[in-house]
């Protein structure tokens, strides 16, 4: 949908982990260069991915993978894909990569467009993070409720039994 949006080739979703920061592929589809972008992006690895700032980039795929460069501040630039951080919480949870067949130069209108894509590919990956979140919370309730329950049984078991040291006899 967002290629479409965009009239790119082709569109990769990568996953940064909260832990480490490596990246990971979530999706890619359609063409790079007239290339396979799955294939192309699995066979370069996602190292690169590591090299993204804050803002776009402008991306290139080469013999030594594939490079990142910040786009010129003045003027037109021109790549082949541009790869955009997606923030949640300020921190940098995800990335997408928009992809041509061709060169093509990117002005300010495309880049004020593609952010706000982005916006919204954030706002839903974050309410997909949340929501993962907020079931493996019902999971933990859930088990320590289970817990809970199971520890009453012992203690109305315990209370039940006949008082120790006795034997179970009574003494008139």
């Amino acid at each position: 949908m967002i290629s479409g949006l965009l009239e790119a080739t082709g569109c990769a979703v990568l996953a940064f982990e909260p832990c480490d920061g490596r990246a990971s592929l979530v999706t890619a589809s359609g063409t790079w260069e007239s290339r396979d972008l799955h294939e192309d992006l699995q066979d370069a690895g996602l190292e690169w991915a590591q090299a993204l700032s804050d803002e776009p980039m402008l991306a290139s795929s080469g013999r030594r993978g594939i490079g990142l460069r910040v786009p010129h501040a003045y003027g037109r630039s021109t790549a082949t894909a541009v790869a955009f951080p997606i923030f949640c919480g300020g921190e940098r949870i995800a990335a997408l990569l928009v992809t041509y067949d061709v060169r093509r130069s990117y002005g300010s209108s495309f880049f004020a467009a593609s952010k706000l894509l982005v916006g919204a590919v954030g706002l839903h990956l974050s309410n997909g993070r949340l929501a993962v979140a907020f079931r493996k919370q019902g999971e933990r309730v859930s088990r320590l409720r289970s817990d809970v329950e199971r520890m009453a049984v012992l203690l109305r078991r315990g209370s039940d039994a006949p008082p120790s040291g006795s034997g179970g006899l009574r003494v008139s």
